[in-house]
């Protein structure tokens, strides 16, 4: 075995002094590891933009359905050449649908059907629908359905509780036909499980 100069020994010892033989040696990541989903961003241009690979694919005008479409559609294509495993791509409905579009599918869907109602007239509990619909639409209405979380409805809630005379059980009430509503557009494609999982999880109010 080649054995070392006195230069070279000296640049061993003093790297042995300064700790440097004992940090970790960086380590290159495993090929199989999963990559992250890139995410979609907002270039300067005004135009929604997605990294794959190196290459910058423009998906149209920043906050659109259409370029969250575009952008879905990418990453599905994505997904599919086998380059992300860890994290479920978003379907195009699900990545584009807002929260007031839900509530108007519902009630087209009770409508249509001729869900509550009697004798050709919109039953109460339509009309409840109704007002929860234009409430919680005008607290959140913007809200892509895939971003909804709990915390959006426990502050409409608690909007509900100071701006309005309601009782505790009417409130609670509303919160829970919300839900059901999550729940319809869940079984169509229309809400993701973990959106309809984590709002499911929210209580009801206590009366104190």
């Amino acid at each position: 075995m080649a054995t070392l100069g006195k230069a070279q020994t000296k640049r061993c010892a003093s790297l042995r002094f300064q700790g440097v033989d004992s940090a970790p040696m960086p380590t290159k990541a495993s090929a199989t590891e999963p990559r992250r989903i890139p995410k979609l961003s907002r270039h300067s241009s005004g135009q929604a933009r997605v990294t794959l690979n190196g290459k910058v694919h423009y998906c149209g005008k920043w906050g659109t359905p259409e370029a969250y479409a575009r952008y879905a559609e990418l990453l599905q294509a994505w997904q599919a050449r086998g380059e992300v495993s860890d994290e479920r791509v978003p379907d195009p409905v699900q990545a584009t649908l807002r929260l007031r579009d839900l509530f108007q599918q519902f009630l087209d869907f009770v409508d249509t059907t001729g869900r509550y109602q009697k004798g050709g007239k919109s039953t109460t509990q339509r009309g409840l629908y109704a007002n929860v619909a234009r409430e919680l639409c005008r607290f959140a209405g913007d809200i892509r359905v895939s971003s909804l979380t709990a915390a959006v409805l426990v502050r409409w809630r608690d909007e509900l509780e100071r701006n309005t005379e309601l009782s505790v059980g009417g409130i609670n009430r509303k919160v829970g036909l919300a839900k059901s509503v999550l729940d319809w557009g869940h079984k169509r494609g229309l809400v993701p499980a973990h959106v309809l999982y984590e709002t499911s999880q929210l209580r009801n109010l206590r009366q104190f």
